[in-house]
Order: structure tokens, then sequence, then C-alpha cells
């Protein structure tokens, strides 16, 4: 059989009849190749990495004492084989010192492709003005981003193509900035804080399923209004239960609220500070990871901690100071532990704070600059290092968020599972003949002047809006039988025949003939009654006596 193909396809033979398709053949690797990132030429010198401070020194030499004998058991047994996940973190700083007399130094496991999936990009380009919010869904399959162009997008990994196109934009506030972005703990919702007092809720798809109320602004008493009136600047999902969140406005409020009630928030923290006008606006905000504790920043640099569990009269922890004043911070963030609190300033820092000492942050990162508010830093997955975007002086940018409105994505193609790869080895959907004729076949030819019979109708979207317009007209009501209910009177046959039959003739009579009729003829007397009839003569006999005297 092998010899007979081998012979048709000398011939130029086919095997089968019919027409014959291609099997198309995409290149992967080299779709991957094109997304490669260059090696900026000022990252020769790697930076060195250094863990976070650790707990207390009893627990490091415990730490200590168990390194020392597997060292000793290593040089009896031989050399401890290399582990493919690198180091673990143990809280104590590892001597490195044996790694870089054998040459294998620490940039081998800070350039570990499995711990930094960065080596390929993509960028997502639709907003026209700097991206202000981010949010990943926790199966990592979608993005939502909010800009300062007012607008809200959502991109799907495995539904784009080559491409990069998001599959719904909209403004869920019209002319305010979008400043917040978090997706729930079970990534069915997500919440939108924009620059309105509003917070809005919308489902994965981008739907909204509410609009929580707005404050009186009327009120002084920040307790006794409802809702925010003021700008919003942040928000928080409960980390344990999936209706609760909260969030942080310019009314120096913060509000728990539950999802299923959108009238009314659950309880509200007032932050007082010690300026005078006792009022500051809060940036920020955050749960702890247990949700046991909750955090907010303030403009006056204050940084307060309240215990879930109080009252929320005054905060359990609270350093005034905390950063610069009248700085925005942009972000905090709760460690595993519960005692570490991570904070991004505007003040050009990134302070890393315990709360078992909370009168000075234990380190601080200096000279690190912010070109927006709301900037924010985050902890590793192993929480051994802290990341923060910052400005570089090179034009090679490796920030997630760009300022030009993109969003870039790093990926590896060996590390990463699924994300990007999905999508950078999907080619965009070719136009076809009959997508051309279909679209042909749909548009309306324009003859203003044809006659009726042969006119089109008219295009969709005009049918659509007068559709929808006569699907939302309501139908009159008709008339109540017997009495009356629901504000409305209510009418009877009988009524109706009674009214025909003594019908109003005002409208038929002449308003000058009517006028008329109160007129008075000439001699009739014009007095109503004939209590005044004789009083002219009495009068007039009285006039005659002054005259006489006054002669």
């Amino acid at each position: 059989m092998s010899n007979d193909e081998d012979m048709f396809a000398m011939m130029g033979m086919p095997m089968a009849f019919g027409k014959q398709t291609k099997k198309r053949t995409v290149d992967v690797a080299a779709r991957f190749e094109t997304t490669k990132r260059a090696e900026p030429e000022n990252d020769k010198a790697k930076p060195e990495a250094k863990p976070l401070p650790g707990p207390p020194a009893k627990r490091a030499r415990v730490e200590e004492d168990q390194v020392s004998e597997h060292e000793t058991d290593d040089e009896d047994i031989g050399p401890k084989p290399t582990s493919a996940s690198g180091p673990q973190d143990n809280g104590v700083e590892q001597d490195d010192d044996d790694d870089d007399e054998d040459g294998d130094g620490g940039e081998d496991d800070f350039e570990d492709e499995s711990a930094l999936p960065i080596t390929h990009e993509i960028s997502l380009k639709d907003h026209t003005k700097v991206v202000s919010a981010l949010a990943v869904d926790p199966s990592g399959a979608r993005v939502v981003t909010g800009s300062h162009d007012y607008e809200v997008k959502l991109w799907d990994f495995g539904g784009m193509d080559a491409r990069f196109k998001p599959f719904r934009s909209w403004e869920p506030a019209e002319s305010y900035h979008v400043h917040d972005l978090k997706y729930s703990n079970a990534g069915d919702k997500f919440l939108i804080i924009s620059g309105t007092s509003q917070a809005k809720l919308y489902e994965r798809d981008g739907e909204e399923v509410a609009t929580f109320i707005k404050g009186d602004p009327y009120i002084r008493d920040m307790k006794n209004t409802a809702g925010h009136v003021g700008e919003l600047t942040a928000c928080a999902w409960h980390p344990k239960e999936a209706n609760l969140f909260i969030t942080s406005s310019h009314d120096s409020t913060i509000r728990i609220w539950d999802v299923e009630n959108k009238r009314k928030q659950k309880t509200v923290i007032v932050v007082k500070s010690k300026e005078r006008g006792t009022r500051t606006k809060v940036m920020s905000c955050a749960y702890s990871r247990d949700g046991k504790m909750i955090a907010g920043a303030c403009l006056d640099g204050a940084l307060h901690i309240w215990n879930t569990g109080s009252n929320f009269v005054r905060p359990n922890l609270s350093i005034e100071g905390a950063h610069v004043k009248g700085t925005e911070t942009g972000s905090i963030l709760f460690s595993l532990d519960g005692h570490t609190v991570l904070t991004r300033g505007g003040d050009d820092t990134v302070k890393l704070w315990d709360t078992r000492s909370f009168k000075k942050p234990v380190t601080t990162a200096v000279d690190i600059p912010t070109l927006y508010p709301g900037t924010s830093a985050i902890f590793s997955p192993d929480e051994k290092y802290v990341g923060w975007c910052r400005r570089r002086r090179s034009t090679q940018a490796g920030a997630l968020r760009a300022p030009g409105g993109q969003v870039r994505v790093l990926y590896s193609p060996n590390a990463s599972t699924n994300g990007a790869k999905l999508c950078v080895t999907r080619a965009p959907k070719k136009v076809t003949i009959e997508d051309v004729s279909s679209a042909l076949r749909d548009a309306p030819i324009i003859t203003p002047h044809a006659l009726p019979m042969f006119r089109d109708e008219e295009n969709r979207s005009n049918q659509r809006r007068r559709e929808k317009q006569m699907s939302n007209a309501r139908k009159p009501a008709p008339p109540v039988n017997g009495p009356g209910r629901g504000g409305r009177v209510g009418a009877s046959a009988t009524q109706h025949i009674v009214q025909h039959m003594f019908r109003d003739t005002s409208r038929d009579e002449d308003p000058r003939e009517a006028l008329l009729k109160y007129a008075t003829k000439d001699g009739e007397d014009l007095k109503w009654t004939k209590a005044w009839k004789d009083s002219g003569n009495v009068f007039a006999a009285v006039s005659d006596e002054e005259k006489e005297e006054g002669t």
C-alpha cells in the first residue's frame, strides 16, 4: 500500500476524491520568540536579594543548630543534592559563602525561570490614559483594568487572539477616574471604586449587580449617614466572609458593607485626626489575612489598625507620621502571619511595620518616586521579597502597569501555564468572502426618493432603538369600576349616562351676553338693600344746618 501511495504522489495523482485541505501548522516557538523581552543595558548588575526580617533570635538559634547538624551529616555522606524548587525561607538569612566558592551565587536563584517567569511579555494596549487599577481573578484566566480615561475593560486570556483586545469595555461612572478594582475570593464578582461616593458591584462578565447608596451630605455626624458622602479611594474584600467588604473615602470613614444590602452599610468606622477639624481623608484600606484586623492610611500621615471584634470607637493600634503629611499612601498589605504590614507611601518610601512593635517601621526603602497616586506594593508568594513599581531612567519599561495606558503581562513559555500563552499562539480569524457578503447583504440601501413599495427597512440601530422604546411604553390603565382605589376616582355606567344627559353648556354661551345679564337699566335702584336708601337726605339736612350757623 505504501508503494502505491508513493507512486501516486510521484505522478501527482490524488489519493481520494474531493477537495484536499491542507492542515494549518502553527509555529509556536516562532510566535513566542516575537514576544521575548530584550535585555536592558543597565541590568547587567543584578540586584542583591535580601530576605525580610525574621522572627526573634531564639528561633534563629534553633534553626542554626539544625543547619549545623545537617552540615555535619553531609560531610560524612557527601554533597547535598540541589533542590529544584529553590531555597526554602525559614525566616533566617542564609549564608552563601559556600555557594560563592563553588561558583553558584545567589544570582542563579534570582534568575531561576521557575521563580520569575519574566523572559517574555505581551502588551494589552486599549486604554488611552494611565492604567490606575488592575485586578486578576483567582483562577488567573481574566484581568479587569481601570484607567484615567474613565473606562473599565475585561480581558480573557482564553478568548483573546494575538491582537490582545478586551471583550468588554464600559464607563462605570461616566467622567470619573477608576481608583480601585477588587475581585471577590470566589472570582464570581468584582468591585469598582471610582471618584464618586458610590461603590458598584459587577458580575464576572461585567453585568452590574448593585450600586450602593450615597449618604446624606447635610448630616454632620458620619455615623448617621447610610453611605459615603465623599469621593471613594479604595476597597477590600473580607478574606473569610464572601459577602463582606470595606470601602474608604474622603469623608474620613471606613465603611463595612454587606453585598445583600445596598441601602445601608453594616458598620461605620469614623477616623479622627489630631489636627484641627478632626477629619482626614482615608486614602487606602485593607483586611488582614484572617479578617481580624482592618487597617487604614490617612492623608495626614497616620496609620490606624482596628480589631474587627471591637466597637471601632478608637483604633487599637495607631501611629502618627507613618508617612509624610499631605502625601497619598497608595496601598496597605498584611502578611500571612498577621503581624507584618507593608505600606507604599506617596513620600517615595516603602515601609515595613510590625504590629507587635508599632512605634517605628522595621525597615524603610527610600528614594522610590511615584508618578501617580494609588501606586501599590506586593509580597512575593513566599513573602520573602517585596516588589513595587519604580520609575526607571532608561526607555526599556518592565512594569506591569505602564504610564502610556498599557498593561504588560510577563510570562515564560517553559514555566508558565496557560494565561498569556493561550492568546499568543492564537492567530486572528481571517475574514472570508462569506463574512464580507453577509455584511454587504445586511447593509441598508439608502434611496430616499424611492416608491413606498420599493423602500428598504430602516437600519438596525434605529429599528432596535424604536423597538426598545415600544417595549418600554406603558399601556393606558383601564377605568376603575366601582368605588375608587389607589388614588383614582371610580366610575359607573349610570354616572356616564347622567353626565351625557346633563352636559355643561357654559362653553356654548357668549361671554358678553353673560356679563350683560348683570347690567342695570336706567332708573333702576342700584342699592342691593334698603338700609341706606334715605341716608342721602339725612346728610343733606346736616349740611344745611352747618351752612346756616356759619352765616
